[in-house]
């Protein structure tokens, strides 16, 4: 028997409480799994290492007239 709070209905169980918030969680991560199905991928898929462009025409950060290192310069 449950006891009667102070506004006239009865306090809710804990076990009421735990269950609705597991499916409440259960139903924020099926709409979000479900939205993730229906946007797809967020990136292309895996791509062969093999295929991959070598030396300077690889695509990258722009050096603003900076050279690349070719060997360890130490300064004292």
């Amino acid at each position: 028997m449950t006891t009667p709070s102070p506004s006239g209905r009865a306090a809710a169980r804990p076990g009421r409480v735990l269950l609705g918030f597991a499916l409440l969680l259960v139903l924020l991560f099926g709409a979000s799994y479900g939205v993730g199905r229906l946007v797809g991928p967020s990136a292309s898929g895996p791509k062969d290492p093999t295929d991959a462009p070598t030396g300077p025409q690889v695509p990258g950060m722009q050096m603003d007239g900076l050279r690349p290192l070719t060997a360890v310069e130490v300064s004292r």
